[in-house]
């Protein structure tokens, strides 16, 4: 979603990504310059710029009118996932190349790289301060890097596949981590032990796609592949609500309000 909840934004594996008016469902512009799968797009903190990162080893700057301005290159593998600074500054991507990277939005000139995993990085997770970032990793880990200098500060451990995403709660105290193992859990920010029950976000043999708090931390929102969006309780891992579709489903959000 855009910063106001206005449109959507989609990442396609026939190499584009599209803008949605939320409230039509018209597609307002089409993004085309990668050559390969996109594999996320995200606006800006302004909403003026998306960002998108693909299977072509790429991340691309785009206007919402679908000009492309910047390609940020480097990486030796597919680009998973790419984000924008608070500020809107910096870009950080994380790729199967074993790692992440920082970037100048202005320049496109690399100024960070991050290493330390031992797989594939499937998402970036840029802290609101802009301080950290979270990055999530094949390697079944989970770590937290000073975004200025790279150094690892924190590895969170306990899944046993890979995991797909990671973020933070609104309350900055706490990791959200979404597991191919088929398990969403909660780890401490400062110690990186695990908080709380697991939460058991998906069908055996399935995969946790995403997980995501809402906007008060009250509420965590899983998406999998077993065709399921679920609802848990944070503090009890207990699941509250269940969605099911006939696909799988890759992301799931809370709306802004």
């Amino acid at each position: 979603l855009s910063p106001k909840g206005d449109r959507v934004l989609t990442a396609s594996v026939d190499f584009t990504a599209r803008v949605f008016d939320a409230c039509s469902g018209r597609c307002s512009s089409v993004l085309r310059a990668h050559r390969n799968n996109v594999n996320e797009a995200c606006f800006s903190p302004d909403g003026q710029l998306i960002l998108t990162a693909s299977d072509d080893g790429t991340a691309k700057l785009f206007g919402t009118d679908g000009t492309c301005r910047r390609t940020f290159q480097g990486h030796g593998n597919v680009v998973n996932s790419a984000r924008f600074t608070p500020n809107g500054c910096s870009v950080f991507t994380a790729s199967a190349d074993q790692t992440a990277k920082a970037f100048d939005v202005e320049t496109g000139r690399c100024t960070v790289s991050f290493k330390g995993h031992q797989d594939g990085l499937q998402s970036v997770f840029v802290f609101p301060d802009g301080r950290n970032i979270l990055t999530a990793s094949d390697d079944c880990t989970v770590r937290l890097f000073d975004a200025s200098s790279g150094v690892c500060e924190r590895t969170f451990e306990g899944h046993k596949d890979s995991v797909r995403s990671a973020v933070l709660s609104p309350d900055t105290r706490q990791v959200l981590t979404a597991s191919q193992d088929g398990f969403a859990k909660l780890f401490d920010v400062s110690t990186g032990q695990s908080t709380s029950r697991s939460m058991h976000a998906a069908k055996d043999d399935f995969f946790v796609c995403s997980a995501e708090f809402s906007l008060d931390g009250g509420k965590v929102l899983t998406a999998s592949d077993d065709g399921t969006t679920r609802i848990f309780a944070p503090d009890t891992g207990e699941c509250k609500r269940m969605y099911q579709v006939s696909n799988a489903v890759n992301s799931a959000v809370f709306a802004p309000q």
